[in-house]
């Protein structure tokens, strides 16, 4: 499969798209990318539409697994741990998960590949303090979502516990996008915060 620049787009990269899957209307949308033929100038121009990680937003790819590396070195997690009965599949899709050969496949994220490496192997200090985060007197509110594919709502209620003021909301209405899809999760957000609904 081919971009429109021409970049060739391979299995792991190809596997990215599955970061729609986490969405509301995620599978919709990528069913009607699957209906064009591969080699039409539709499927390639909305292919590099739904690829998560490119040269519009270089930052989420360069510093995606570092996010979430509480004091560790990241070392290319994604790529290092995908079992090789999936690797060698290329049917399978991933969520969120960054293919360190994608700074290969690339032309846009190509010359980034030596800021990727560096950032990669970086050990990074702790994310976040949960000492800290219990003694901070700061009201909260969060959603939390049942059918989440990227968050299981096990680490957003456990975080949530850790906060001294924090208004959850838990709902089965939403996915991870939530806040994208709806503004009406904001405005109960909002509202949880002000104290005009009752958790």
């Amino acid at each position: 499969m081919l971009t429109p620049n021409g970049d060739k787009v391979g299995a792991d990269w190809w596997r990215t798209v599955g970061i729609v899957l986490g969405a509301q209307g995620g599978g919709m949308k990528l069913h009607e990318l699957l209906e064009n033929d591969p080699y039409s100038p539709a499927f390639r121009h909305d292919l590099a539409a739904m690829l998560p990680f490119g040269g519009r937003n270089p930052l989420y790819a360069i510093l995606h697994e570092s996010c979430y590396a509480d004091g560790v070195s990241t070392r290319w997690a994604a790529s290092r741990t995908m079992p090789p009965e999936v690797k060698d599949d290329g049917t399978f899709f991933a969520g969120e998960h960054l293919p360190r050969d994608l700074f290969e496949e690339s032309s846009e994220l190509r010359p980034l590949r030596e800021t990727a490496e560096i950032i990669a192997n970086q050990e990074w200090e702790q994310l976040y303090s949960a000492t800290r985060l219990a003694s901070a007197d700061v009201p909260v509110a969060a959603a939390a979502y049942y059918e989440d594919a990227y968050v299981p709502l096990r680490f957003s209620v456990e975080t949530a516990r850790l906060l001294k003021d924090c208004r959850l909301w838990v709902t089965s209405e939403y996915e991870h996008n939530g806040l994208r899809q709806d503004p009406r999760v904001l405005d109960r957000l909002i509202g949880l915060l002000k104290g005009q609904i009752l958790q």
